[in-house]
């Protein structure tokens, strides 16, 4: 290893240690097996702050890299990331061998979990993984919860298999964690929103997560008594997913929205609707409110669309809301169709959302169709918009018109580049619900609402 009179074996160790931080994961790893002095150096506490575990069983060596990683690093990690196909036995498997390693680490401070689907499978293996990744999995989080020092990031990745315990993890967390954190993900993907099993949460705990800025949950569980407990001064996004609504659930007021909004005045909303066939029909009435800080406003999969909600949100959120998300597969009964726009509704809700919404940068709305002068009146009311995600069969074009002269007009007159999305570039649960999965859609956005 000696070039000119110097060597390797020669630097000190923090100048060693200051090169390898710029190495990539994988190549860390090869470098370590170079010589004995690289790899203690490349094997430093330091330079395994942060891991993200990808478990995938179709490569071959995805089982024995994680294993090793999780055996040589999993106690002095202080990020730890678990990504794994949630519908390969194996993966799950592994990643259950993953989360129990980092149950035993005391320095760890940002634990997320990151399933591919919102579900596991344990089809074709013994009674014992079940149990393995079912009830043991709530000692290993709450292991995770009492051995780490100072915790300050834990989400569940929306799975419903480590949600359904949530409700004891979370007091674990208050007697633990509660000054320290400060990123909770709590809420859940459902593919039925008539039949699921969700643990009423205590509302007046979170009061005692002092410092704590960024939350996902259910719409279950949100009233005006969490509203209360939210009242820190510090809260900067709260993440509300809307599956079904209960008989007997008591809703928020406009006055707790108010007081949350006054009491945390940076705080984004973001209310997501996911496979909402029943709740996205009295959006406007039963949950959106005056007062709420709605920044997003988002509906997946719920086969249809509520312009009065759209109207809504053009007049309450005008100061607020920055995205609209309306996505819903084009073989949908709904969709294939103009939005209704009722008896007392002149303009399409969507073009007015787009006048009034000072802070409206994104739209994007498939499965729904919009004529191109409509589309026109977006980008010109709107300088703002950077984003307008729509597929090219969902845009009606008059017989003298075209998609080319449209595409034309926006960028002489309005100054926009733009192009809608071919049937190509389509999300296949987009084309047809039976060729896809929509959990795979919907995880990413809802997952990167987390980020800190």
């Amino acid at each position: 290893m000696a070039t000119d009179g110097g060597s390797w074996n020669n630097l000190p160790s923090v100048i060693l240690l200051e090169v390898f931080k710029y190495l990539p994961r994988n190549d860390t790893i090869s470098a370590s097996s170079t010589c004995k002095q690289w790899r203690q150096h490349l094997y430093h506490a330091t330079l395994w702050r942060n891991l993200t575990f990808n478990i995938n069983s179709h490569h071959e060596d995805t089982v024995a890299r994680n294993r090793y990683l999780a055996s040589c690093f999993a106690k002095k990690l202080r990020s730890a990331t678990v990504k794994f196909d949630s519908l390969d036995p194996v993966c799950v498997e592994e990643a259950a061998r993953v989360v129990k390693k980092l149950s035993k680490n005391t320095e760890l401070r940002k634990f997320h979990l990151m399933p591919s689907n919102c579900h596991s499978e344990y089809s074709g293996r013994c009674e014992a993984l079940k149990q393995f990744c079912g009830s043991n999995g709530l000692q290993m989080l709450r292991k995770i919860a009492t051995s780490s020092l100072y915790m300050e990031e834990l989400t569940l990745g929306c799975m419903e298999d480590a949600t359904s315990y949530s409700k004891e993890l979370l007091h674990t967390l208050v007697n633990y964690q509660s000054a320290s954190l400060r990123v909770l993900g709590l809420a859940t993907l459902k593919d039925d929103p008539d039949d699921y099993l969700l643990p009423e949460l205590d509302s007046s705990l979170f009061q005692n997560f002092r410092h704590l800025q960024i939350l996902s949950i259910d719409y279950d569980n949100v009233d005006d008594r969490l509203l209360l407990a939210l009242n820190t001064g510090h809260m900067k996004r709260l993440m509300v997913h809307v599956h079904g609504i209960a008989d007997s659930h008591p809703s928020t007021s406009d006055a707790a929205w108010n007081t949350f909004r006054l009491s945390n005045p940076n705080c984004e909303l973001r209310l997501s609707l996911i496979h909402s066939y029943d709740a996205v029909g009295v959006l406007h009435n039963s949950i959106l409110r005056p007062c709420m800080p709605l920044t997003h406003l988002r509906a997946f999969f719920c086969e249809q669309i509520n312009v009065y909600a759209l109207q809504q949100a053009s007049q309450w959120y005008a100061n607020t809301l920055r995205s609209i998300q309306w996505v819903d597969s084009l073989q949908s009964a709904a969709t294939n169709t103009l939005l209704d726009l009722g008896e007392q509704m002149m303009t399409n809700p969507i073009v007015m959302c787009a006048w009034r919404c000072v802070k409206l940068e994104e739209i994007t709305l498939f499965g729904y169709k919009l004529w191109d002068f409509e589309l026109y009146a977006l980008f010109s009311l709107r300088k703002s918009l950077y984003n307008l995600d729509m597929w090219e069969g969902d845009i009606l074009i008059d017989q003298h018109y075209s998609m080319e002269k449209l595409e034309q007009d926006l960028q002489n007159n309005v100054g926009h580049v733009w192009k809608p999305r071919s049937s190509a570039k389509l999300h296949e649960v987009i084309l047809n619900p039976e060729n896809g999965d929509s959990d795979e859609y919907i995880l990413p956005f809802v997952t990167s609402d987390l980020v800190a």
